[in-house]
């Protein structure tokens, strides 16, 4: 019996030594809220062979990789691949996604409310007889653009630089 409670105080004191050596306290970091979003540093026009054209937020640690997959990647597998990528250094408002009127495709302008097949064709038509628009209200210049289809436009449409 004295056998049975000297291996009992035995084990008793090993598990005590190796629990406490095992569970010393150790600091943790609890952070109450959301994490704060990378700063933005401009945004970014993707178009040619990605699956979803448009602009994009840029962010300072952003990738040409990273871009592209923003921009639902590559439709084509290969070595050459057409894809342009304008960069505006001009910060946006986290939930702007407005359509450049001089860069934007004629089926990305046929999404804008109110505008068709035909006045988005107008529009590219417009835009290639003379020039790049220099405001948004030159819209208005378009056959098929009145009042009040560009006043449901104000918030969806820009003009960016075309300095370069």
């Amino acid at each position: 019996m004295r056998k049975s409670a000297s291996l009992f105080l035995m084990l008793l004191v090993i598990t005590f030594c190796f629990t406490t050596a095992c569970s010393h306290p150790r600091p943790v970091e609890i952070s109450f809220g959301e994490k704060k979003p990378e700063a933005l540093a401009g945004r970014v026009y993707i178009e040619g062979e990605v699956n979803v054209p448009g602009i994009y937020p840029l962010r300072e640690q952003d990738t040409l990789v990273a871009l592209l997959e923003s921009a639902g990647g590559l439709k084509v597998d290969g070595d050459d691949v057409y894809c342009r990528v304008c960069f505006y250094s001009s910060p946006m408002t986290e939930n702007e996604q407005k359509v450049d009127l001089n860069r934007a495709p004629e089926w990305l302008l046929e999404v804008l409310p109110g505008i068709g097949k035909v006045t988005a064709q107008n529009i590219v038509a417009y835009r290639t007889h003379n020039g790049p628009f220099r405001h948004i209200k030159e819209l208005m210049n378009v056959a098929g653009i009145g009042e009040g289809t560009f006043a449901n436009l104000v918030g969806k449409i820009t003009v960016f630089d075309t300095g370069g």
